[in-house]
């Protein structure tokens, strides 16, 4: 009788746990879809961050400033080597096209 109630309590507590685990891994999965909503409704992904529980879009950025923080990023990327020549050529041949359409546009 003692080792029944002693199953059904250890039941009972792996449930609660389950459960709890379960609505943290909802609420970490609602955080994650926030997040992905922000970033593809701004212009520039790389301007979001995620900081204290908060996201944290930055405003005001002039279209230098985002190239310049693009840039950055690349130059980044490459001298960690994270992306290849090619890409990298690519992606430096975009940003030099973005910035002559800047140029033009002022």
């Amino acid at each position: 009788m003692i080792n029944r109630q002693r199953r059904r309590a250890e039941n009972i507590i792996r449930c609660h746990k389950n459960v709890r685990m379960l609505h943290l891994i909802i609420a970490e999965n609602n955080k994650i879809k926030k997040i992905e909503s922000v970033i593809a409704s701004t212009k520039y992904p790389q301007l979001v961050s995620y900081h204290k529980n908060k996201l944290i879009v930055a405003e005001g950025f002039t279209k230098k400033h985002a190239v310049k923080i693009q840039f950055d990023f690349l130059r980044e990327q490459m001298q960690k080597a994270k992306i290849a020549f090619e890409d990298y050529y690519t992606q430096l041949d975009a940003l030099l096209e973005n910035i002559s359409i800047n140029v033009v546009n002022e």
